[in-house]
This record gives C-alpha cells, sequence and structure tokens, in this order.
C-alpha cells in the first residue's frame, strides 16, 4: 500500500508553496469564519488552484480585474498565479471552505476528461450552486477536511477522490447550467418569433 501511494502522488510537487508542504496529496482545506471588517488589503496568488466555497453571509473576491459577488452556495475556481483579492462587510456572518491543490490534479483530470470539461470552468470560474445540491458539495468538503484531520494510512488516497469527485461535479454542473441557458435562449427566441408574427399578421391586414 505505501509503495502504491508513492507512486501515486510523486508528480505532486508540494515544494512550490508553504501550504503543500508535508502533503502528499498535494491538498489542503481550511475553514474558515470571518468578522464583518475582514478585508485582504492587497491582491495575492499562489501556485496551486483554489476551490473557494461561502458557505454563510456574502463576500467579494477581486479576481483578474474581475469583481464577483458571492453568496452562500457559490463556488469559485482561482488559478494559480492568479491575483486575487476577498472583501466581506456586507454581512455579520460568514463562513468559507477553501480546497487548495497542485497543477497537478488538474493535469491528471484533463488527461482522462480532456480539457473542454476545465475550459468551462476556467472561462466562466464562478458556479451558483442550487439550494438543493449543497448540502452535496459541503458534503464533500466535509470529507476532505475531516480526513485531514484525522490522518492515517488511506487518508491521501480519499483526499484524492473527493476532490477528483468534487471537480466532476463543477463539471457536470457547468454543462448542466449550459444546456438549460441554451434552452432558455431558444424558448425566448421561439416566443419572440410567435409575437412577432402575430404582430405582422394584425397590422399586415390594416
Amino acid at each position: 500500500m505505501k509503495s502504491e501511494e508513492r507512486i501515486c502522488y510523486k508528480s505532486m510537487n508540494c515544494d512550490q508553496d508553504e501550504e503543500l508542504k508535508d502533503k502528499p496529496s498535494g491538498v489542503f482545506a481550511s475553514r474558515k469564519r470571518r468578522p464583518v471588517d475582514f478585508s485582504m488589503t492587497v491582491d495575492h496568488s499562489h501556485g496551486y488552484y483554489e476551490l473557494f466555497y461561502l458557505a454563510a453571509g456574502r463576500c467579494r473576491i477581486f479576481l483578474n480585474h474581475t469583481i464577483y459577488h458571492l453568496e452562500p452556495g457559490d463556488l469559485i475556481l482561482i488559478e494559480p498565479q492568479a491575483l486575487h483579492r476577498t472583501i466581506y462587510g456586507l454581512t455579520r456572518e460568514n463562513e468559507r471552505i477553501a480546497v487548495g491543490f497542485a497543477p497537478e490534479h488538474m493535469k491528471q483530470l484533463e488527461t482522462r476528461w480532456g480539457k473542454e470539461w476545465s475550459g468551462r470552468l476556467r472561462g466562466k470560474p464562478c458556479i451558483s450552486v442550487e439550494p438543493g445540491r449543497r448540502r452535496y458539495v459541503e458534503g464533500m468538503l466535509e470529507k476532505i477536511l475531516a480526513e485531514q484531520n484525522n490522518r492515517d494510512v488511506f487518508s491521501d488516497v480519499l483526499i484524492c477522490n473527493y476532490l477528483s469527485e468534487l471537480l466532476a461535479f463543477c463539471g457536470r454542473y457547468r454543462l448542466e447550467h449550459q444546456f438549460r441557458t441554451w434552452q432558455s435562449r431558444q424558448l425566448r427566441r421561439r416566443r419572440f418569433r410567435k409575437r412577432l408574427l402575430i404582430f405582422i399578421t394584425i397590422f399586415g391586414n390594416l
């Protein structure tokens, strides 16, 4: 088992950031409650991906010259070396869960699933998870935190599996959302054509 784990995580370069040191899985997670007056004073970046999930409260994230207004249930993917900053101050109770992971994880998943799915997330990095599906996302995050805080010989494998499952959910959710958006646009176009036809029929006979 140990030899298999060394092979599995050999490619994970965890020396690029302090947070990933001593993390054979190349993954770390943290949960923090922020006071209403908390605000990062400067932009910062890091060499790993970050999945930022807002569990409670509201905040704004400045990411690559774009401001994202996050509410409970919102997930945002922050790419390596992307400048970003978080500002709270909108509500009293703010809680976020963040998962950082080495770029090698994304490369391995792109090898399995192709680059199209990750491109959807990079193009629109913020996902608003529907209330009925937030328990699933929060459950995955809780599992990563639990394995990190109560480690044994199986924890690194489980953490990687939970991360893959979470990223797979994000890719599928983005695809479903795009399909629903396409359906909505098609419906609006049909309604517009129908109203236009009625308009032409009525005023064309005058």
